[in-house]
């Protein structure tokens, strides 16, 4: 059984504290003074891996320590323009000029009807009376230079599409 205690920290019976990055129970010399939720190891990993991605991000100057972290010196830092984050402008949908209307809506996705091809019918039923499957039927079709899905061939031989 374990519980976590009033700083955060995950601990076991034994007197251990699984530290939540490597999922490994670790003795109490090995907890980050940082963050109690970590051993020392880990810490340091995550710590660079923060870094690393607020550098890769275009944020390394908005880089903050840990909250549970203790500040160390009581001097405040005033803000400097250079280092304030300043949101992107965005577009916003609905200053759109003409709004949709019924007429000058149009769905977009693929087309709900399709005009159907002439396929040569008499010779598939044909290939059909001569034992041949569907997909015997659309390989040989191919060679022809007539290409048809062999479903499209099911659908015909079915009498569902004419």
């Amino acid at each position: 059984m374990s519980y976590y205690n009033e700083d955060g920290t995950l601990m076991c019976e034994d007197g251990t504290f699984m530290c939540q990055a490597c999922l490994i129970d670790k003795s109490l010399t090995e907890l980050s003074p940082q963050d109690a939720r970590y051993c020392t190891f880990c810490q340091t990993v995550i710590e660079e891996e923060y870094r690393a991605t607020a550098e890769r991000l275009g944020r390394a100057n908005q880089y903050k320590p840990n909250p549970l972290q203790k500040p160390t010196g009581t001097a405040e830092i005033a803000a400097t323009p250079e280092c304030m984050y300043v949101g992107a402008k965005t577009k916003m949908s609905t200053l759109k000029k003409n709004p949709l209307t019924v007429d000058n809506f149009r769905p977009r996705g693929r087309q709900k009807t399709y005009k159907k091809r002439e396929l040569p019918v008499e010779l598939i039923e044909q290939l059909h009376s001569q034992d041949m499957g569907s997909k015997a039927i659309a390989s040989t079709l191919k060679k022809r230079n007539i290409i048809v899905s062999y479903k499209t061939i099911q659908r015909i031989l079915a009498g569902k599409r004419n």
